[in-house]
């Protein structure tokens, strides 16, 4: 399964014609999306994820460990690298774990309430909104009265409002993408103007 690299004696390399034959080994492995967790890959995020749902059967992922991956199995198959972002891990386990969840959730009827999907941040390129639950009272905070009054109209911008805010300063980047509504654009100048007097 592997073996050293060629001219270097560090570390081991998966050997490509190994991992060619089970992957070719899967019945019509042509159909389903292959993917490898990979540093070179595209930064992997929610986007990307919606771009492949329609189209693909399913998914193979390829696992790197040790020294990585024979360079030439790459050349052989259509396989797409992603990265998580600027950093080292021991395999390819743990990213294709956060890849596969990042998708099963889309699935049609895997989340219990399909709104849930629809109101998470990187759907809105909006943070959500602080929430609370009981006791009331912890140690010095309270949760705010307007979540407890009752008034749906009130709670709804006071929602609106804190997830401009916390995406507006925590995550300016964010931010940037996102698309506000009339609404939305409404609160922000209110936001902006306590913010700024």
């Amino acid at each position: 399964m592997d073996d050293q690299p060629f001219s270097e004696k560090k570390g081991m390399l998966l050997k490509a014609d190994v991992l060619y034959d089970a992957i070719t080994s899967i019945d019509q492995f042509e159909s389903f999306r292959l993917l490898c967790p990979s540093p070179e890959g595209a930064l992997f995020n929610q986007d990307l994820v919606k771009s492949w749902l329609p189209q693909t059967k399913g998914y193979v992922f390829i696992m790197g460990y040790y020294e990585g991956i024979d360079e030439r199995l790459f050349d052989a198959l259509p396989i797409q690298k992603v990265s998580l972002g600027d950093m080292v891990l021991s395999s390819g386990e743990l990213p294709s774990l956060v890849i596969s969840d990042a998708i099963i959730r889309l699935i049609p009827g895997v989340m219990g309430n399909e709104a849930c999907i629809a109101d998470d941040s990187f759907e809105s390129h909006l943070l959500e909104y602080p929430q609370y639950t009981r006791p009331k009272e912890f140690q010095s905070w309270s949760v705010p009265d307007l979540l407890t009054s009752g008034h749906h109209k009130h709670i709804q911008e006071w929602r609106t409002l804190k997830k401009l805010e916390q995406t507006c300063f925590k995550r300016p980047d964010l931010f940037a993408k996102a698309c506000l509504t009339e609404d939305e654009k409404k609160i922000f100048k209110t936001l902006m103007k306590e913010f700024v007097s």
